[in-house]
């Protein structure tokens, strides 16, 4: 595959990967034909009107555009089979890296001996690799079909002659998959997989989906085009490249029109015509084919990423972290940085000291820490830890112990002002509850009044246990009354 940048027009100068070539050993002939008819007419020799082919360029529009509909719709259709080629396979290769990449995660927490798990995990890694490369192979059509296997001399070699039987031919691909799923039933079966097994479920669902792409894709592989439209375009074209100089002569007064006219106009129709027939088949040797090697060195590469035991080890919580969600969103801004900044700025050097660029990063967390407001007397005023901070910048061979217990204190600190504030707010709106519910009871009792004075003193009123006065069973009837809602 061609990379290219779409922003520089220097980058679509070259002839690797183009169709131009092609198209002009194409219309070349057809250009010459017309010059040599044009200048046998300028000369004299040829007669326009004795071999005139048409009089009305109407016609020859209308078979330019049959052919040009003709092409562009294969031109898409060859589109879409590249892209849906390119889809499948990298779709198959996540499901099935998603999936090896599960089952290592599972072992991990295996109770079994670490030799047992290691051999079960080297054992998955090479499978995987090995159903990854005969998947490429039965799709590509390379003749060096070399897709490496991680270590395959790793497996034993009697075993992997099974893969080569009369009976297996055409069904690798399946054979390793098969060899997949027995090995994870096993691990199962041995209680090597503690998994529960519902969420092991989902592994052999991306076992399947990865063998759902790779049919998809097969599908472009064994069926092409369909032929009768395919010839149909080989005779449009043929046709095409007869008849246009022709025409482009009876149009035209000098000879070099004719031959650039005839010449642009049969290079595009060809062109399209390369393009469609590059885009339909795009598992070969072609400079616009899918670079399947590499795509296969990029899953031996993700695979042996399983393996390393830094890929294991998440990264620990530093005991400088913020671990509040006010002070978090509050300084946001000024605690976060990216990735490459950060391990730019932070990289130990002899003996665990910080450099002088981490030092300064500590001490700008630092007075970001501090612009929050603080209880009075709970811990040590910023410029202590500045300071501080500035003792280890100015001899890095002390330790920083005292710089972090000065932070740790510092958010004890914080924490005990935001506990004091939360409990002050909680305080207040228990406040505001109390004088609402007051003023709620003191109405209420005023309509049970009116309800009293409404009904001539007939209506009995009880007290209420919680103050005030409740009412009879009868007062929700007074309530629908009309006169009531009056009062």
């Amino acid at each position: 595959m061609i990379l290219y940048d779409a922003q520089s027009w220097r980058s679509f100068i070259k002839l690797k990967g183009s169709v131009f070539p092609k198209a002009l050993s194409y219309a070349l002939p057809s250009a010459l034909v017309a010059l040599v008819l044009k200048v046998l007419q300028t000369l004299g020799y040829l007669d326009p009107e004795s071999w005139s082919v048409m009089t009305d360029g109407s016609v020859y529009g209308g078979f330019t555009f049959a052919v040009s509909f003709t092409l562009v719709f294969r031109t898409s259709q060859s589109y879409s089979r590249y892209w849906t080629s390119a889809t499948g396979v990298h779709q198959m290769r996540s499901e099935w890296f998603d999936a090896c990449a599960s089952l290592v995660a599972f072992v991990k927490v295996s109770k079994k001996p670490e030799r047992e798990r290691l051999i079960f995990e080297h054992t998955l890694v090479r499978l995987f690799s090995l159903l990854h490369g005969l998947a490429l192979e039965e799709l590509a059509d390379l003749q060096d079909e070399n897709f490496p296997v991680l270590d395959i001399g790793g497996l034993a070699v009697e075993d992997l002659m099974a893969i080569h039987t009369p009976e297996n031919d055409g069904k690798k691909v399946e054979f390793v998959f098969q060899w997949i799923k027995l090995y994870i039933i096993k691990a199962l079966d041995s209680g090597l997989l503690s998994t529960p097994p519902p969420i092991v479920t989902r592994v052999f669902q991306e076992l399947g989906l990865g063998l759902v792409h790779f049919h998809d894709v097969m599908q472009v592989v064994m069926w092409p085009f369909p032929f009768p439209y395919a010839q149909l375009s080989v005779l449009l074209i043929f046709v095409h490249m007869i008849l246009t100089p022709l025409v482009i002569v009876q149009w035209t007064t000098r000879w070099w029109w004719s031959f650039i006219l005839t010449l642009i106009s049969v290079v595009c129709m060809k062109a399209i015509d390369c393009i469609a027939i590059e885009l339909e088949m795009p598992f070969g040797e072609d400079p616009n084919d899918l670079p399947v090697e590499q795509l296969h060195d990029a899953m031996n590469k993700s695979l042996l990423l399983l393996l390393n035991p830094n890929s294991w080890k998440p990264p620990r919580i530093a005991d400088s972290a913020c671990l509040d969600y006010n002070e978090l969103q509050s300084n946001f801004d000024k605690l976060s940085i990216s990735l490459n900044a950060y391990t730019s700025k932070h990289h130990p050097i002899a003996e665990g000291g910080f450099t002088e660029t981490e030092d300064k990063f500590d001490s700008k967390r630092q007075v970001a820490i501090s612009m929050e407001p603080k209880a009075s007397g709970s811990a040590k005023q910023p410029d202590e830890f500045l300071g501080q901070s500035a003792g280890v910048a100015a001899a890095p061979s002390s330790p920083a112990a005292p710089r972090e217990e000065g932070l740790q204190e510092l958010l004890r600190a914080f924490q005990d002002s935001i506990r004091t504030q939360r409990q002050h707010d909680l305080s207040q709106m228990l406040s505001q509850q109390e004088a609402a519910h007051s003023r709620y009871l003191q109405s209420f009792q005023e309509a049970l009044r009116a309800v009293a004075r409404l009904s001539g003193g007939g209506l009995a009123l009880s007290r209420s246990p919680y103050g005030g006065v409740a009412p009879p069973q009868a007062a929700t009837s007074f309530f629908r009354c009309s006169d009531v809602r009056k009062a």
